[in-house]
């Protein structure tokens, strides 16, 4: 049996090299001496191989450090790579999806290293990742879209209507099962991944399934109490504002938040910020009737300060008195 060649060496890494140098390393030469680029090879085949091993000892930080003391003795005696893809990974699809979609790269690479031959029957397609830019209503209320995808085999256009659940989120995947590219040999094709990127609500914000929201409460409602008209994803909705509302109080609208179709979650709340409106100019029989109120505010607060001083020196005589007669 040939003896083993050096795993650095065959990615052409020095031992020092990152974790990110060894995957470029490796994507590099398993492209290099793919199946598909070297049809009948057989030499190619052994590297392509022999470049998976190598990637698997020296991805794992354990692994790789067992190597870089004991080398290929490491993993003798079903120790390590011998006995077929362990630790980081289930099989071979594993490692190419550390990369891109497993395709039928992945299907050919697993057999590879099951010990067959290249596959000469059917392949199924690449799956494929379309970018998709939704409102934020159309995110939190669900909508429906008709997509035109271009057909890399055919060259043809092909219109799909999408669902958009309510409730997703950015970062949010829909499948679209089977509308990726085409298989190899008759292979079924492979599907089509829509991501969601939500754009920003003018005043709306979010937080999981709740809606927050700020909203002005002029300065008479605030003190003398009243309703508004709040907004919500589902349209106004009437808010009673208590007697003496102060500036930042938050009020919960339960029910009014975001319905999670995509999950079944149930629904979230709008909670609502008071931002009290100050009239900004008053007419000269305002502003007499407001110092008047703000004088008689003052008294009143005099008048509420000097009955709690009273009560407290009250408090701490009859404290005094006790403790004395103890």
């Amino acid at each position: 049996m040939a003896e083993k060649r050096d795993y650095y060496e065959v990615l052409g890494l020095s031992r020092s090299a990152s974790p990110e140098e060894i995957k470029k390393a490796y994507r590099k030469t398993a492209m290099r001496y793919h199946p598909d680029q070297n049809e009948g090879d057989s030499i190619a085949e052994e590297k392509f191989k022999e470049a998976a091993e190598a990637y698997e000892i020296l991805a794992d930080q354990q692994k790789r450090a067992q190597y870089d003391q004991f080398g290929h003795q490491a993993f003798n005696a079903g120790g390590g790579f011998g006995g077929g893809f362990g630790g980081g990974f289930s099989n071979a699809n594993d490692i190419f999806e550390q990369f891109s979609f497993s395709g039928d790269l992945g299907d050919i690479f697993s057999d590879m290293l099951n010990g067959g031959r290249r596959r000469s029957g059917p392949v199924r397609g690449a799956h494929l990742r379309y970018n998709l830019e939704v409102d934020f209503e159309e995110a939190v209320l669900g909508s429906t879209r008709t997509l035109t995808l271009n057909s890399n085999d055919t060259g043809t256009r092909e219109k799909i209507k999408l669902k958009i659940p309510a409730g997703v989120e950015s970062g949010s995947r829909q499948r679209l099962a089977g509308k990726g590219e085409q298989g190899a040999r008759g292979g079924p094709a492979g599907d089509l991944f829509i991501v969601f990127h939500v754009r920003d609500h003018a005043f709306f914000r979010r937080n999981n399934l709740d809606i927050l929201l700020e909203v002005p409460v002029p300065f008479n409602i605030a003190m003398l109490g009243g309703e508004i008209k709040v907004p919500t994803l589902y349209g106004d909705v009437k808010l009673k504002i208590p007697a003496g509302t102060q500036n930042g109080k938050m009020f919960r609208m339960k029910g009014q938040g975001i319905k999670d179709q995509a999950h079944g979650y149930g629904k979230g709340d709008q909670h609502v910020m008071v931002n009290i409106e100050v009239p900004a100019k008053l007419s000269g029989k305002e502003r007499k009737a407001m110092e008047k109120l703000c004088t008689s505010l003052d008294k009143n607060h005099f008048e509420e300060s000097v009955k709690l001083q009273k009560d407290a020196s009250r408090f701490y005589d009859r404290k005094q008195k006790l403790e004395n007669d103890e």
